[in-house]
């Protein structure tokens, strides 16, 4: 195996208007239901300058819409009209193959029955089956057909008064016509003439036993003997199916004890900003928890692996945790196969922070590597914060097959 070490050309940064104009540019309706807060731009650019953006070979090379989970699918393309032209059909989730299988507009990857059409990604009892596909709605072991509250977790299945609807659905237990929030004995008939006359003992009653008389009990048949109720709505947050009340059920909820609608995510470690108390920005989809952490020393992400065709040329990305931070980097390579004389293109030179993690190279002289030959390609990366002068390193292994492409672009995410 070869051993390179020499590095070729130099790249300076972004010219100022480019990162105004990033910063600046419109943004058209991402998820145009609303829901995807805070507008994500994956790309941008005009004449003078530009932006590597994930998806550029699906034959966008610049671009000022939303792309939320960096799939390379905008979360909504607006025509002149008002119309969305495009829209992704998992906004938050990676899916840049957009697959539907109940044709429902929920994509396999975030659907939660995906053979069965639901027009409301309702998970009652989050455990991954939607409502429409679930059996056992609030999962509470009694199955849907044979419960007295398929939507209120009730294992009990107590129901007073027998009229098929359970206790903890029922708003007339006794079904005697007083309410149970208003009914001095909820689950002892009464009448108008001796309903203040019934004992304490006969009504004093605890389904849950959570020490809690069932009058007062935000949830009576779930234990919930803090009576936490978040929202404020009288229904204890232990039998709530929206904790915070936002609109945004606790199976999607990112923040399930604070609102946040827009559910913006801005470090995407399904942590809402709103209850994030650290920025890690994720670099594996897979495990959220590899992330580069803006408090932490410098760090940097080359873009793990890459699998190209030989010809074809993939762009080197520089993620790092300092968004704050003028990086001076210099792309090597470390191993080639037998027989190769690649080497990267502007593999030197300056580059500058443009959202999230990203850094971005000069307009016209973004770094390149082409293989030459079949077989496995790493490439190093160094990077050098120059405010603090400290330094980080990764790599990258690019593996290359097939035929030599000739004028090939390759623009894959990581």
């Amino acid at each position: 195996m070869k051993q390179q070490l020499t590095i070729s050309a130099v790249i300076y940064v972004l010219a100022v208007s480019g990162i105004t104009q990033l910063a600046n540019a419109q943004q058209d309706g991402e998820c145009a239901d609303g829901l995807c807060g805070t507008p994500r731009q994956s790309g941008g650019g005009d004449a003078n300058s530009s932006v590597l953006i994930q998806g550029a070979d699906l034959g966008q090379t610049q671009q000022f819409g939303d792309d939320y989970d960096e799939d390379g699918i905008e979360d909504a393309i607006i025509g002149s009209d008002g119309v969305p032209r495009a829209l992704d059909n998992c906004p938050f989730v990676y899916n840049p193959l957009q697959l539907d299988a109940d044709s429902d507009s929920f994509g396999d990857a975030c659907d939660v029955c995906t053979y069965i059409p639901s027009p409301v990604a309702l998970d009652t009892d989050d455990d991954g089956a939607g409502d429409a596909c679930d059996s056992d709605i609030d999962g509470d072991g009694v199955a849907n057909d044979a419960d007295g509250c398929k939507f209120i977790a009730d294992a009990a299945q107590l129901d007073t008064d027998g009229d098929g609807r359970g206790n903890a659905c029922d708003a007339d237990d006794d079904n005697d016509g007083f309410i149970d929030v208003v009914d001095f004995c909820p689950l002892v008939a009464s009448t108008e003439s001796n309903h203040n006359d019934l004992s304490a003992a006969v009504c004093d009653t605890d389904i849950d036993q959570d020490g809690i008389n069932d009058v007062f009990d935000l949830c009576d048949t779930i234990a919930n003997d803090d009576q936490s109720d978040v929202d404020g709505d009288g229904i204890g947050d232990a039998c709530d199916g929206d904790i915070d009340d936002d609109f945004v059920p606790n199976s999607l909820d990112n923040c399930n004890a604070t609102s946040n609608i827009d559910q913006s995510d801005i470090d995407g470690d399904n942590v809402g900003d709103v209850c994030d108390n650290v920025t890690c920005y994720v670099i594996d989809r897979n495990n959220i928890d590899n992330c580069l952490n803006v408090n932490a020393p410098l760090a940097v992400f080359a873009g793990g692996e890459e699998r190209i065709r030989v010809g074809e040329t993939v762009a080197l990305r520089i993620r790092a945790n300092h968004s704050d931070a003028m990086l001076s980097y210099m792309w090597s390579v470390i191993q080639l196969p037998d027989d190769s004389d690649a080497v990267p293109k502007f593999a030197t030179g300056r580059a500058v922070h443009a959202m999230k993690a990203w850094f971005m190279y000069e307009h016209g002289a973004a770094a390149t590597f082409t293989p030459d030959v079949n077989g496995v390609y790493t490439l190093g990366l160094v990077v050098k914060d120059e405010n603090d002068e400290s330094y980080a390193y990764d790599v990258l292994d690019i593996e290359a097959y097939g035929d030599t492409v000739i004028g090939g672009c390759s623009m894959t995410g990581f």
